[in-house]
């Protein structure tokens, strides 16, 4: 009786565990569908201010959600973090190439005098990357830190070379002398 009632605990368990990795991983997949989606908005815009507001309207929201799963969610183990990292590289990997479009379109953005509004932005991003980090970050036991240092560098480097991309000293609104109001 004791081992079958010890098999049904640990069946619980793993099924437990499977559905925090799945969890995570679904959240982790939303976040990097989110930024494809941005990505691509990015890339495709040629300078209409609606168009980009619609763009950050559709993924704003998306990635607040995220933030909010995580805060939910159970903490790791090791086994499902090792499990989950292939997840997170590719939110990360995402978040990079969103960058590289942003960064593509900085002439344009400065032609429409738009340095302001879009310097702005990349800080709402900066704060949610940060939010979504922290969230993250505050699931994985402190012996693993040291583990993902590097991928949180790597996300964090994005963001705010995102809001330096966009800053008065580097994005100058022509005719207003880099002027942001």
């Amino acid at each position: 009786m004791k081992f079958s009632v010890l098999l049904a605990v640990a069946g619980v368990c793993s099924a437990y565990s499977g559905h925090k990795k799945t969890d995570y991983e679904g959240a982790f997949g939303r976040m990097h569908q989110s930024f494809r989606k941005l990505e691509a908005g990015v890339k495709s815009w040629t300078g209409e201010i609606k168009v980009i507001r619609g763009t950050w309207d559709s993924y704003f929201p998306v990635a607040h959600r995220v933030v909010g799963e995580f805060k939910r969610f159970e903490k790791l183990e090791e086994a499902d973090f090792e499990y989950i990292t292939p997840a997170f590289e590719r939110a990360v990997g995402s978040a990079q190439r969103t960058l590289e479009a942003y960064k593509l379109k900085k002439s344009i953005v400065e032609k429409k005098k738009l340095c302001h509004e879009f310097h702005l932005k990349a800080k709402e991003h900066f704060e949610h990357e940060h939010q979504f980090s922290e969230a993250f970050f505050s699931k994985i036991p402190s012996r693993l830190h040291k583990k993902v240092v590097t991928v949180r560098e790597r996300f964090d480097k994005v963001v705010t070379e995102l809001v330096d991309v966009y800053s008065p000293k580097n994005c100058h609104d022509r005719g207003t002398a880099g002027y942001h109001g």
